[in-house]
């Protein structure tokens, strides 16, 4: 049987041949056990037998296949089957789909596959029917105006007048209403990421329009539907709306002047204001400068006269708030520089100072007599050019290596796939992690990786029996109780034929990855009695 294949769908009958040596002949009533069953023992002469046993295949773990109909698309149900483990081909569905809807497939652990598709069964299982409506993904009909995009500051509701678009009008609908696009789904809906679509034309003051809303600053697609009762009559284009976050539309600007002299700052913003906080650099701590009521300027551009009367440089930031404290934004910084009358700073074509974040111009003046407020033009370092391997220099002169650079694309190996610095020479890995193939198909789920077909275990070269003249301690059975087989009956992974006669084993290798003990009884089991086995002749 060596280099036999087995697998579990058949029964398989095992038979071996047992030769006395020179010298000995069987004794009578000769008896052997196959996995503690009795087996078939046939005498053929004096010095030959022969055993047989026919091993069933395993009873099979059963799990049951659940139907679920979810949604509008369809109505009925699907009985729940049991099944075998192992491979289970998914059926036609036979719900009775509603109007407009068709039936896109099964969802079997997330991913969706088509009836005939065959999948393999190792638990419980939910298939659950996903539908399409058709109507929804039908191209747009019945517009004669298409809606524009619109965009407004987050926080502020978007009326969409109904001007904005028009209907035909031989196309009788009693409401129109708005449904926004899920790019995670695929599917129009009502809400999504914070936005909402509004529940459609309302009508105050002599105007109609529709209210979309949203908690978060982004861009979000639309469409309309023109409705006769619950029916799509007519579908939009697709348009966007738009929230921006509340923020500085311009940036403040600093200035050198001459002591005594004010300095004008102005900053644009994008929404309403109750206040704004004026903050200076106090050693690298911030400190509140001046608060600024903005009462009867709210709408206002931001404007603050800044002046001093000793030589100094101060570095600035503005703050936002709309009702309630809420901070919306904080200004980019900005410094000031007032000279006295006695001392002009000078500066240099590049910055002359730096720490390990910035650089800067100070003056150049050895005689300058505040350096520290001569300070400008503080902006971070930069290395254009740099990478993992190869260091920059920044326009002050600093010079430091760059970040790695990762290649987007999968790099693999038979365990593992991950992503890798695209920079020669470096070794750096990322993401690293071992294949999935969840859905059985023979490739990694993540990088696409050819991982192949689940294939048995090879077992090695069967061993050679024991000699009987050199007897060894005698292998155990397999205990049938053993919790590790108590699943499945007959002939199973792992285990080990072993002929016994005494303490003589011989052990014989079944099939590729299957092994079953053989357990030879004789009258006595010890090697002393051997001679009440055997007599020579």
């Amino acid at each position: 049987v060596s280099g036999s294949k087995f697998n579990n769908d058949n029964d398989y009958t095992v038979s071996i041949k047992l030769v006395a040596q020179d010298g000995y002949t069987f004794a009578n009533n000769v008896t052997a056990t196959i996995n503690a069953n009795n087996a078939n023992v046939s005498v053929v002469s004096d010095t030959e037998i022969r055993i047989s046993y026919t091993f069933p295949k395993p009873e099979k773990q059963k799990w049951y296949v659940q139907f679920s109909n979810i949604g509008a698309g369809a109505s009925g149900t699907m009985q729940t089957v049991w099944v075998e483990e192992g491979e289970y081909t998914l059926p036609e569905h036979t719900y009775t789909p509603n109007t407009g809807y068709v039936f896109e497939g099964w969802l079997v652990g997330g991913l969706l596959k088509q009836p005939g598709d065959v999948i393999t069964v190792t638990e419980n299982t939910y298939l659950e029917a996903k539908w399409k409506n058709t109507i929804d993904y039908d191209a747009p009909n019945g517009f004669t105006k298409q809606p524009s995009d619109a965009s407004e500051v987050l926080g502020i509701q978007i009326k969409y007048y109904a001007d904005n678009f028009t209907i035909d009008p031989s196309i009788t609908y009693n409401s129109v209403v708005a449904q926004i696009y899920n790019p995670e789904t695929g599917e129009w809906v009502t809400e999504y990421n914070g936005a909402h679509a509004g529940n459609g034309i309302v009508e105050a003051y002599g105007q109609q329009y529709i209210v979309f809303t949203s908690q978060n600053a982004a861009t979000f697609t639309f469409r309309l539907y023109a409705r006769q009762d619950s029916a799509n009559v007519a579908i939009s284009e697709a348009f966007t709306v738009t929230w921006a976050a509340k923020q500085f539309t311009t940036q403040p600007q600093g200035d050198m002047v001459v002591v005594g002299e004010t300095v004008t700052v102005t900053a644009d913003k994008n929404c309403y204001i109750a206040k704004y906080e004026i903050e200076y650099n106090d050693g690298g701590v911030w400190k509140l400068y001046q608060e600024v009521d903005a009462t009867g300027k709210e709408w206002d551009a931001f404007s603050f006269d800044f002046t001093s009367d000793v030589a100094k440089s101060v570095t600035f930031r503005i703050k936002a708030y709309v009702e309630n404290d809420e901070l919306i934004d904080t200004s980019k910084e900005f410094t000031i520089t007032w000279t006295s009358d006695e001392h002009v700073h000078t500066y240099g074509a590049i910055p002359n100072g730096k720490d390990t974040e910035n650089h800067w111009k100070e003056c150049t003046d050895p005689a300058c007599p505040d350096v520290s407020h001569s300070i400008i033009e503080v902006s971070s370092h930069k290395f254009v050019g740099a990478n993992c391997q190869t260091e920059a220099a920044c326009a002050c002169g600093e010079k430091r290596l760059g970040d790695h650079v990762i290649n987007d694309e999968w790099t693999q190996n038979s365990a593992q796939h991950f992503h890798k610095c695209a920079i020669f020479g470096c070794d750096y890995i990322i993401d690293n992690a071992e294949h999935k193939d969840e859905d059985s198909d023979g490739k990694c789920d993540v990088c696409e990786y050819q991982t192949g077909a689940q294939a048995p275990d090879t077992p090695s070269d069967p061993s050679e029996p024991t000699d009987p003249s050199d007897p060894t301690d005698p292998i155990e059975p397999t205990d049938p109780q053993d919790p590790d087989t108590d699943k499945k009956k007959g002939l199973g992974t792992g285990a080990i034929i072993a002929i016994v006669l005494g303490s003589i084993v011989a052990v014989v290798a079944i099939g590729v990855g299957i092994f079953a003990l053989v357990w030879f009884v004789v009258k006595k089991k010890t090697f002393a009695d051997i001679k009440a086995i055997f007599t020579k002749q």
